[in-house]
């Protein structure tokens, strides 16, 4: 019997006695869970009890004391194991750390985890994981899984137990969510290090894919990272990123570009909010992070890094939330760029020094709300035929902030070596930018001459006559 309560799933040691057998214990019966088949086992001098367990191939013991599994000593069969061999760590019912110290590397098959935390140091590479919620990544250290990891509703709502700094929760597929019970939290208690995905897939069929961010108010040094591989972020019911009104979390790319296929949805405001950060997180580099659906209801999104972020939608009402009107701030050196027709909010833009707002695409872009330039902040306009990309401006208010003087940097681009019409190009509309300064920003094509703020207070491009001019004196 157990005194205060029932035995899980486990590997349980009993009782230490020289010449112990399983067989003076066979009529001793446990308090097992309900359903639960158990059975008595002797390794060395020690009695365990088995509950639901396999005693075949490589299960933990940590007999030897050392907690790495390269020792013999720590495995029931006196073998460590090897690439694809299943390994069990059942027999944790408490917290335990081992080192994955096994070189080369394996990449193991299936892993059972126990009702114990274990904490991986190292670098652990398994096919599956049969409760991720009982993993937790060391500080510096990486924990893969190779393959998908799915959330049916039967393995609980938190992805992993706790990532240390520095640490790596890595699965090389997607991670998908189908019809869990509750939202899918990223850690059971929050750590600094990253959750990164190939792909995440919000196929839950009300609410999607929960990316909860800040979820509890002790997160609010330890905001939760996200990093997205190249399959993006795709599902039928997409996603709603959850931040604490005290912290915020960052969305970054894995060193690629990717895409946002399913609609998001984006609630509470901090001073930062939902970040989408389009440096990759380990390369350094500039991505282009594409949304092609609809954002819904409110909270605040920065936009940071050295890439861009491609507005393709509309703020679109989703499942019972109002179409986007949160704040979006563009910061760092970041880029957004607004495909013609489209708007990334119903709410209002700023754009910090250096940063760009840019009309992506020959067409008119109107935006959805008010609009504010730092001194020194950066407007584009890219060419894709010879008509212009024009930002309208009519009915909005312009607010220029960070210096006596407004300043703008206009910078021109033309895709697949387009060329504007001749004559002026007005880029503007609306009148908003009498008496501000303009500069040309470096690496516009050769074919631009000038920009200048005209009598109506627009922003005009000139462009260079093309062919040979004879002037004939």
């Amino acid at each position: 019997m157990k005194n205060g309560g029932t035995f899980g799933r486990g590997l349980y040691p009993i009782l230490s006695k020289t010449g112990v057998t399983a067989a003076e214990f066979e009529n001793l019966v446990p308090a097992v869970a309900s359903g639960a088949s158990y059975a008595y086992h002797v390794k060395g001098d020690t009695l365990y009890l088995a509950v639901d367990t396999d005693m075949t191939g490589n299960v933990w013991t940590g007999a030897a004391g050392d907690g790495l599994m390269s020792t013999a000593g720590n495995w029931w069969n006196g073998v460590a194991p090897t690439a694809g061999s299943s390994v069990n760590f059942s027999g944790a019912t408490s917290a335990i750390t081992v080192t994955a110290d096994i070189t080369p590397a394996p990449t193991f098959g299936a892993v059972t985890m126990g009702t114990g935390v274990v904490t991986f140091n190292g670098t652990m590479t398994a096919t599956s994981f049969s409760d991720t919620s009982k993993v937790a990544v060391g500080a510096n250290s990486t924990v893969t899984v190779a393959g998908n990891l799915v959330f049916d509703g039967s393995n609980g709502e938190y992805i992993v137990y706790k990532i240390n700094a520095g640490g790596l929760f890595v699965v090389t597929g997607k991670i998908e969510t189908v019809n869990p019970s509750a939202y899918l939290k990223p850690t059971v208690s929050p750590g600094p290090g990253m959750i990164v995905a190939n792909e995440f897939a919000g196929n839950r069929t009300d609410w999607g894919f929960y990316l909860c961010t800040g979820w509890t108010s002790n997160n609010a040094d330890n905001p939760q990272d996200w990093v997205v591989g190249p399959g993006g972020m795709t599902g039928t019911y997409g996603f709603y990123l959850l931040g604490n009104v005290r912290c915020a979390a960052t969305i970054r790319p894995f060193d690629c570009d990717y895409a946002i296929n399913a609609w998001t949805g984006v609630r509470y405001v901090s001073p930062i909010g939902i970040v989408f950060d389009t440096t990759g997180w380990h390369d350094g580099e500039g991505h282009v992070i594409t949304a092609n659906a609809g954002f819904a209801a409110d909270g605040k999104v920065t936009i940071k890094g050295t890439g861009t972020f491609v507005c393709n939608y509309v703020p679109t009402a989703m499942y019972d939330r109002d179409a986007y009107n949160g704040a979006v701030m563009v910061t760092n050196t970041a880029t957004l760029a607004v495909n013609a027709g489209k708007k990334p909010t119903n709410g209002a833009i700023s754009v910090g020094t250096g940063a760009t707002l840019q009309v992506a695409q020959s067409g008119t872009v109107s935006l959805g709300s008010n609009l504010t330039l730092a001194d020194r902040a950066c407007l584009g306009f890219n060419y894709t035929s010879k008509d212009e990309p024009v930002l309208d401006l009519s009915g909005k208010t312009v607010t220029f902030a960070g210096g006596a003087t407004p300043n703008v940097t206009v910078r021109i681009s033309a895709t697949d070596g387009k060329r504007a019409h001749k004559g002026d190009n007005v880029l503007t509309t609306g009148g908003k930018f009498a008496g501000v300064s303009v500069r040309l920003a470096d690496g516009a094509p050769e074919w631009v001459k000038s920009v200048t703020v005209d009598g109506n207070g627009d922003i005009v491009m000139a462009v260079k006559p093309s062919g040979i001019m004879i002037l004939v004196r």
